[in-house]
């Protein structure tokens, strides 16, 4: 006679991954709860266990799920200690997706992209639900939706969209733009667009100051141009107010660094007015403001000491001089005569035209034994002149 078997019921579960509804991985832990002592397990994907034997009960238990991505349902049967068992397998399903794709990385933005342009862009997928983002330059996963916001336009559909508003001072050329998705079963992908970005930053307009610092210079300092299109500053000068592009230009400089340049070969007591223009490689222009400087006002230099002294060759004489400390300093003129000492500041008895401030003396032969008479002369920048004492030498 055959023997009655007898079925137990009893709170009995299954959860497999801790009851996650995706899973990117083929092998999954299966977790059952039994508040009844367990002998043995049985484990498969067919509910009718077919392809399965009977194992040693484990309340987790790796498994590997079969077959291609898509939904899962595993199924348990448990044989208690008693050698009852369950009448019905208990059982779990989950969502197997080992892929996630980009079909592409779009972004949509006038001809050129300048400060204040919003930039769209758009990442297409075969997934919805993703956590998508692009990056560019500096602009680190900036956060794209599929949520009808923020430039998408229909609810998961598996297209993420985004804007992008430039700010002042961005600027990029011939950016890479990166997208990523992670999908919900934690897939990860990066795809890259076909198409680089540039974008031309508005050049800011610089901050420019102006400062006399002698009777034809003036120094102009500005702040610096942050942005990476810079191109050039180009200074312009006038002696008026409301200064162009179609004033004087004073230099152009290349260097984004460079923030300061002198003006020089100005008329002393005299106002100038400046302005300086940044321009970027996209042909953007900023203006800066507005400055004046004036020179100071010029006086005639202060007379030299003019002496002399023979050498050890017969008729050459040494004639030196004190140095000029004149900040506007032009050149020393020596002038000699062998009649009229008053002829010495006739520019056409000069021996000798010195252009370097520290040059102090110079050798010159006297031919008979006449006297000589010597005098220098200190000009600077602006035609005023001084004369030194007046001496004579004799062989």
């Amino acid at each position: 006679a055959s023997k009655p078997l007898t079925i137990r019921f009893s709170n009995l579960f299954l959860f497999i991954n801790n009851d996650n509804q995706f899973t990117n991985s083929r092998s999954v832990l299966l977790e059952v709860n039994s508040l009844i002592p367990v002998k043995e397990m049985i484990i498969s994907e067919d509910s009718s266990f077919a392809d399965a034997s009977n194992e040693p009960f484990q309340a987790s238990k790796d498994f590997r799920l079969s077959g291609s991505d898509g939904s899962k349902r595993v199924f348990v049967g448990l044989i208690f200690d008693d050698g009852s068992s369950t009448s019905q397998p208990i059982s779990d399903s989950i969502i197997l997706d080992t892929q996630v794709e980009i079909d592409s990385v779009i972004f949509v933005a006038s001809d050129t992209i300048l400060t204040g342009d919003s930039i769209l862009f758009n990442l297409f997928a075969k997934e919805a639900g993703g956590i998508a983002a692009v990056s560019f330059g500096t602009v680190n996963n900036l956060k794209l939706f599929d949520d009808g916001s923020n430039g998408d336009i229909t609810i998961d559909d598996a297209i993420y969209a985004g804007y992008y508003e430039v700010p002042f001072g961005f600027s990029l050329i011939n950016g890479v733009v990166r997208g990523t998705l992670q999908d919900l079963a934690g897939n990860k992908i990066t795809a890259f667009s076909s198409r680089t970005i540039t974008i031309y930053s508005q050049p800011q307009s610089a901050l420019l100051s102006a400062i006399a610092i002698s009777t034809y210079q003036i120094s102009l300092s500005w702040s610096q141009e942050p942005s990476t299109d810079f191109h050039a500053y180009r200074l312009f000068r006038d002696t008026a107010t409301m200064v162009t592009e179609t004033s004087s230009q004073v230099t152009t400089i290349t260097n984004k660094f460079t923030t300061t340049f002198i003006d020089s070969s100005l008329n002393d007591n005299s106002t100038y007015y400046y302005k300086i223009y940044t321009d970027n490689i996209s042909g953007n222009i900023g203006a800066s403001n507005e400055v004046e400087g004036t020179t100071f006002l010029n006086f005639a230099p202060d007379p030299l000491i003019l002496s002399s002294s023979f050498t050890v060759d017969p008729g050459v004489v040494e004639v030196t001089w004190s140095k000029s400390s004149e900040v506007d300093f032009g050149f020393y003129i020596l002038t000699r005569d062998t009649l009229n000492p008053g002829l010495l500041s006739d520019d056409s008895r000069a021996v000798a035209i010195e252009n370097n401030r520290d040059s102090t003396f110079f050798f010159t032969y006297l031919p008979d034994t006449l006297a000589y008479y010597f005098q220098l002369f200190v000009e600077d920048r602006h035609g005023l002149r001084a004369g030194s004492n007046i001496i004579s030498v004799k062989r």
